[in-house]
């Protein structure tokens, strides 16, 4: 028997959590969601990821490192680093400049 999808959400954003379990609900998957880099070492240490999404600014931590220290070296498959910089305000004044 195979054994169920897990995917890794490390967000404090509850609405960019929201959405991103909005998003990710039709898939045949576990969603796991961990409010901070100490909880997301925590069931890394327990259990792997096929699909991770973590925040770049953590409040206890950085993002990219958590992605390669802590879940690629336990098994994760593929990491998504989320970043705030390209934010509605300078998406709309890069976009802006660029004509």
């Amino acid at each position: 028997m195979d054994r169920q999808r897990q995917i890794l959400i490390v967000e404090s954003d509850a609405g960019v959590v929201r959405r991103l379990c909005a998003l990710l609900a039709s898939l045949p998957a576990r969603i796991i969601v961990s409010g901070t880099r100490a909880d997301a070492v925590e069931a890394g240490l327990s259990q792997s990821f096929d699909l991770c999404f973590v925040a770049h600014g953590l409040a206890d931590g950085n993002g990219l490192s958590l992605l390669r220290e802590a879940l690629w070296g336990r098994g994760a498959v593929v990491g998504v680093l989320l970043s705030r910089h390209a934010d509605r305000k300078s998406t709309r004044l890069n976009s802006s400049h660029a004509n």
